[in-house]
């Protein structure tokens, strides 16, 4: 094995480091997003208040960027376009449902979005276990989505979290077209053009809440949103859209505890069961290269 070789492997395995990381920090988030009473245009406003102005004063090279051209431009307002809306949708679909739920429709939805779309956008190749590993995906999401009465709050809030795991596969294709910037500046762009979003929607927010609620939006600003999303932008740029796609089913075991804990949701037979063939999807996904090799 060449030495370039060896330090590909390194890196890649640095990036899965990175990535296990920041998907623990991330599994948090919708537990806290629903303990707090803020509503979803509150939260997204306060978050991203938070987190644009701390990556700007904490992140020097952000400041020192060199000018960027129009196309640049561009495709951080796609960037930060993209994030606003799977916000809306995401925080909108744990408020309606629970947060357990809210997680396995987005991240269902993310890694089959991001599975098919990374083929065509970046040529990366799928085989037929990745096909497996997704049709184990969509088997797992109707079985808990499968539970829900028709006319309840917590189908509607299913359906958001598969919008949002739409918008949010989008967002690895974009960062690895645009890897000439740095990750500092595309995390930047990213939420600044979701922040800009939701200053339009400040008028629909209830702007009247818990004195409690600020410990919590401080948290997701800080740590749910600049800790979390750096480190997952720094994976997602460094893996492979599919390995990323099935490395972001950990979300669903762990939010699911925490939640449990926390907030004493709970699960249907049925959606466990569906929890797990999801998470089975998973482990193909990340080892079926290695399992078919051998």
């Amino acid at each position: 094995m060449s030495q370039n070789t060896v330090s590909q492997n390194k890196d890649l395995f640095h990036a899965y480091q990175i990535g296990v990381i920041g998907i623990t920090v991330m599994s948090t988030v919708p537990v806290a997003i629903k303990w707090i009473s803020s509503d979803p245009w509150v939260i997204g406003f306060i978050r991203l208040l938070i987190a644009t102005t701390a990556m700007y004063f904490l992140r020097p090279a952000i400041r020192q960027a060199k000018a960027l051209s129009l196309k640049d431009y561009y495709m951080l307002a796609a960037l930060g376009l993209c994030f606003g809306l799977h916000w809306i949708a995401y925080f909108f679909s744990i408020k309606l449902g629970t947060a357990t739920i809210a997680v396995i429709s987005t991240i269902s939805a993310y890694g089959l979005f991001i599975s098919v779309a990374g083929r065509y956008f970046l040529r990366h190749p799928i085989k037929p276990y990745h096909w497996f590993a997704l049709l184990l995906g969509v088997i797992g999401t109707l079985l808990v989505g499968g539970e829900f009465d028709l006319n309840s709050h917590a189908l509607i809030g299913f359906v958001l979290g598969i919008i949002s795991g739409c918008f949010y596969g989008a967002l690895p294709i974009l960062h690895q077209k645009s890897t000439h910037l740095s990750g500092d500046v595309r995390t930047f762009g990213q939420f600044a053009g979701a922040f800009v979003l939701f200053i339009f929607c400040v008028p629909l927010g209830n702007w009247q809440f818990a004195e409690h609620d600020w410990i919590g939006l401080l948290y997701l600003g800080l740590v749910g949103t600049v800790l979390a999303h750096s480190l997952w932008v720094y994976a997602a740029t460094n893996l492979p859209t599919t390995a990323s796609g099935v490395l972001k089913y950990m979300y669903i075991p762990l939010t699911a505890t925490i939640s449990y804990f926390t907030l004493g949701e709970t699960l249907t037979p049925m959606q466990i069961v569906g929890c797990v063939i999801v998470i089975s999807g998973c482990v193909l996904g990340v080892t079926g290269e290695r399992l078919f090799k051998s």
